[in-house]
């Protein structure tokens, strides 16, 4: 995915981390609605999202390369020991394959609710249907997995420390959720939360409809929250 004028991986850090002072624990840089859509660093309401999902769903595999161990496939990542976590690298999106990847921390309040949604949506889709992934750039595993048992997280939880995949996707908000479609391009992104599960699935079902040809469902490539 090819990032629009793409921070540093240092200020994209700072940017992220300052939602941690946040008493709620507000959703990324620019802080959060009451709605619970996050906003850009740059101050920018949710028009964004769909500005940055028109431009990203034209992305192609080989702008994930250079980062994991894999540099001429799709982003690898470390993810941590927990249930439904393997604890090796895992792929952020899986190729020929529908994917649904969250940017969380644990820190982030609109994060939390969302760990529910993804559960129903993981029991709604088989693995062969949806990879689905949660990334977050903190350096503590031992502070994910308790987020994790504490959640019920049933799906990878991915450590992106050197900020490889937040740079890749151009994620500026917490928590940010993209649908990637089989071929590597992003069918639908959505900056805030929670997200219904019925929401999600839609989004899902349209990205793997639009690859058999049939467009009906959310496809029209974007969500700007709320």
């Amino acid at each position: 995915m090819r990032p629009r004028d793409p921070l540093t991986s240092t200020s994209r850090r700072a940017l992220l981390a300052a939602g941690a002072a946040c008493l709620a624990g507000c959703a990324g840089a620019g802080g959060r609605s009451g709605d619970g859509t996050a906003s850009r660093g740059n101050g920018q309401d949710g028009q964004d999202a769909r500005d940055d999902a028109s431009e990203s769903s034209k992305s192609s595999e080989s702008s994930e390369s250079g980062g994991g161990s894999n540099a001429d496939g799709p982003i690898r990542l470390p993810s941590v020991e927990a249930p439904g976590s393997p604890g090796g690298e895992v792929p952020v999106r899986e190729p020929g394959t529908t994917s649904l990847v969250e940017f969380f921390a644990t820190w982030c309040g609109p994060c939390k609710p969302q760990m529910a949604e993804l559960r129903e949506l993981r029991e709604s889709f088989g693995p062969d249907e949806l990879h689905l992934v949660s990334v977050t750039q903190e350096a503590r595993p031992e502070k994910v997995r308790q987020f994790w048992e504490r959640y019920d997280g049933t799906w990878p939880a991915l450590i992106d420390e050197s900020l490889v995949a937040t740079d890749t996707y151009d994620v500026g908000g917490l928590p940010t959720t993209f649908v990637v479609d089989a071929e590597g391009a992003v069918a639908w992104r959505h900056v805030g939360g929670p997200i219904p599960d019925e929401r999600l699935a839609r989004a899902v079902r349209s990205a793997a409809g639009s690859r058999d040809g049939d467009g009906s469902g959310d496809g029209d490539g974007s969500d700007g929250g709320g």
